[in-house]
């Protein structure tokens, strides 16, 4: 599995891929939408409030790359809030 993961023609990815016991499988990392703070000088202890909304897995997706991920993540600051 690792030689073949190596190939450049692997269509694989950048995954992680755990392996044992005779078994191979995908690993990916996920992100959830989280909350956008307020610039209005909220103190951070605010923020616990706010911990439902970072820890959200109905949020959760798998980022197609770092480009998607971080449009996806700014995405407040541009009003396309919640955009997929």
């Amino acid at each position: 599995m690792a030689a073949f993961l190596a190939r450049e023609s692997c269509p694989a990815g950048a995954v992680g891929c755990p392996a044992g016991a005779g078994r191979f499988a995908r690993m990916d990392a996920t992100a959830a939408d989280g909350y956008p703070r307020p610039d209005d000088g909220t103190p951070a202890t605010g923020d616990a409030a706010n911990l439902a909304a970072v820890d959200d897995e109905a949020s959760c997706y798998v980022p197609k790359g770092l480009p998607g991920w971080s449009a996806r993540y700014m995405s407040h600051l541009f009003g396309k809030e919640g955009s997929r």
